[in-house]
């Protein structure tokens, strides 16, 4: 039996709250949506478990109909593919589950898609930065997605040495990729691109160099803000001209300074502070006085 909440609810319908049409379908009349999250077997089969414990206790979001005549999912993809697993052996067409149709959302419009997809999983542990950024980089018209592409490619590229979130800060001028971020409102302007690529090419450099032992997320995540906060410095002091090679310059100091302090046997700084008073120690005897925030 088909229920709507308007038969169940009409005084909260009649305010205009949006609710989704519950119903029942076979999983053959499900699909999944590119825009969504890559499914990863490991997710897949913890949540295979948990559902043979427990039975299925929740309920799979869908837009609308597509023009094929599927529900497309707009969550909850990985539970489809554990109950698919689970009974293997029955057919797709004979396997009934429970659906919320997102009524209100036009499923041919990719962005309102989009948007939906990105919207109802924004703290939900599943997501990643990379599934976000991927997400979001599919977009037709967020004039954002060129960046979040660019941004794609080096996660894919650096995938073997540095973390996703750490390879999204340095883009994120400096800061941790948080729910501006994830909301596809991310911005790369052209002339920090350079600068952003020499950032990661010196974290890829300090993380395969030194023992990981050595370096924590915590410092690297301290110290890619700081190394944006001397961009800033050096582009207040010095010549446009200038501004490029003083940086590449200052990042192969910050590496004989990360070096120094390894070999010195004393703890790495996990704080904007520390890492500032680390690279700020020997900034003068390099010519770097006029970066140092501490004096």
């Amino acid at each position: 039996m088909k229920i709507k909440m308007q038969d169940v609810n009409p005084e909260i319908v009649n305010k205009k709250l949006k609710f989704p049409t519950m119903t029942y379908t076979t999983i053959s009349q499900l699909g999944f949506n590119s825009l969504n999250r890559d499914r990863k077997q490991s997710h897949i089969l913890s949540m295979s478990k948990k559902i043979r414990e427990n039975g299925f206790m929740d309920i799979i979001k869908v837009f609308p109909k597509n023009k094929e005549g599927i529900y497309e999912i707009a969550e909850s993809q990985h539970r489809l593919e554990s109950i698919k697993s689970i009974l293997s052996n029955v057919p797709n067409n004979e396997i009934n589950v429970p659906i919320a149709v997102l009524d209100w959302v036009d499923s041919a419009d990719e962005d309102s898609v989009m948007r939906t997809i990105v919207e109802m999983n924004i703290g939900a542990k599943g997501w990643t930065v990379f599934d976000y950024t991927k997400t979001n980089s599919l977009s037709k018209t967020n004039p954002n997605a060129k960046d979040y592409a660019y941004v794609l490619e080096k996660l894919k590229e650096y995938d073997k040495t540095v973390k996703n979130n750490a390879v999204a800060q340095i883009y994120n001028n400096g800061e941790v990729p948080g729910k501006t971020y994830r909301k596809g409102n991310f911005s790369l302007k052209s002339e920090q691109k350079e600068f952003c690529n020499q950032i990661l090419h010196h974290v890829n450099e300090i993380i395969i160099d030194f023992d990981k032992n050595n370096i924590s997320a915590m410092f690297l995540r301290c110290l890619i803000s700081v190394l944006h906060k001397k961009i800033e410095k050096i582009k207040s002091k010095y010549s446009k001209s200038d501004h490029l090679s003083t940086f590449m310059r200052y990042l192969d100091y910050s590496y004989e300074s990360i070096e120094k302090q390894i070999s010195s046997k004393e703890p790495m700084p996990e704080s904007d502070d520390g890492v500032e008073y680390m690279l700020d120690g020997d900034a003068s005897t390099y010519g770097f006085k006029d970066l140092k925030t501490h004096n």
